[in-house]
């Protein structure tokens, strides 16, 4: 499993909406072979798709990207504007990058990973 907290937020969000993997698939107009890729934490979704589900489960999609721990929606909308900013600098490789530094005692890759983060930031 590539991606396990992002399988365990998916399989939660999913439990407390009372929602199957197939069901989701069809409000998304997916497939429910790429949603069990998420549930399953093979794979991570990017930006667009995680929105787009997020919005369907009715939760935050930075938390289901393992990128916050707030579940709930912000319920500012400049709270929600700059997550959606800044979730369209990051591309997949970004996310990947994030996803497997974030528990790492690298710091030195942290800092890197910290400082490529500011930057793109700072483009808002």
């Amino acid at each position: 499993m590539k991606y396990p907290t992002i399988a365990m937020r998916f399989s939660d969000i999913l439990n407390l909406r009372g929602l199957r993997a197939r069901d989701l698939a069809e409000k998304a107009k997916m497939t429910e072979g790429a949603i069990s890729h998420y549930v399953n934490g093979n794979r991570a979704p990017g930006n667009k798709t995680a929105k787009k589900l997020a919005d369907i489960l009715d939760c935050n999609p930075l938390w289901l990207m393992d990128l916050s721990d707030k579940m709930e929606k912000e319920q500012r909308e400049e709270a929600k504007k700059a997550a959606e900013d800044i979730l369209k600098l990051l591309d997949q490789e970004d996310i990947d990058m994030i996803l497997k530094l974030k528990d790492s005692d690298d710091e030195k890759a942290k800092m890197k990973l910290y400082a490529m983060l500011i930057n793109k930031i700072s483009q808002l």
